[in-house]
């Protein structure tokens, strides 16, 4: 990442006085450097672990994580801030990383922390698939873009798969871990049929049997194209065999 970049795109924020850029510019000078074991563009959160790290250190303000009432706030100085790398950004990874617990973004611009209930015991299991490649995030960011600029797909994705990523969200919150699978299942079956640029080519017929199967659901992980997948497994072992020339992590 190219920090000297980043603090000439900092300077230029609406909000640019919230930060300490000269002390950034110093310490930038003296070597300062972003010291991550996140791999990036492999949708982890890379570019929102940097931003978190840089508003722990240089905001003149800083909003504590259990100030909640702020939180609002912060995702909007966080969004401005990682916009660089992605082209857009919703501030949710950086503001994730910097609370350091999840969290559920409302419609109406709220934002409350959440407990999830653990999968195991329902017999499911949530790994992440390493696709052996990374990916430019505002390539892919742009790719979504576009493709939304044509008011029926846009449609679709309002009607199938913002409908059932809100279901997953709220049947996981819930404790309703089947109807969070069958919308997983949703999510992973519109992203294949309808995304393909964002699925690499030698993931598409794995994704397809495991659909098929029924043991395993697969989904991007931020904008695709490359670095990490998201799986959730019904069957853990055949998952693996399925997948055996791929590296899996159990979360």
């Amino acid at each position: 990442m190219h920090l000297v970049e980043w603090l000439a795109y900092l300077a230029d924020l609406p909000d640019a006085d919230a930060f300490d850029l000269e002390a950034f510019r110093q310490d930038l000078l003296e070597g300062l450097y972003f010291r991550s074991n996140i791999p990036t563009g492999y949708g982890l959160g890379s570019s929102g672990a940097l931003c978190a790290a840089f508003y722990h250190r240089y905001a003149r303000q800083r909003v504590r994580p259990e100030d909640t009432v702020e939180w609002p706030v912060l995702r909007r100085l966080f969004a401005q801030m990682e916009g660089y790398f992605h082209g857009a950004s919703s501030g949710a990874d950086p503001l994730i990383a910097y609370l350091g617990r999840p969290v559920i973004l409302e419609p109406q611009g709220g934002i409350q922390a959440v407990q999830l209930p653990a999968l195991v015991e329902q017999g499911l299991c949530l790994f992440l698939l390493d696709s052996n490649q990374s990916r430019q995030t505002g390539a892919m960011v742009q790719y979504f873009k576009t493709r939304c600029a044509d008011p029926a797909f846009a449609q679709l994705v309002r009607d199938q798969l913002m409908a059932a990523s809100n279901t997953a969200i709220q049947a996981w919150t819930e404790n309703r871990l089947a109807d969070f699978a069958q919308a997983f299942l949703a999510v992973s079956e519109f992203q294949l049929a309808h995304l393909p640029a964002m699925v690499p080519e030698a993931l598409q017929a794995p994704w397809r049997c495991g659909l098929r199967s029924g043991a395993f659901a697969l989904k991007l992980c931020g904008a695709g194209g490359g670095g990490m997948f998201l799986g959730l497994a019904t069957d853990w072992e055949a998952t693996t065999k399925a997948l055996a020339a791929w590296k899996l992590q159990e979360i």
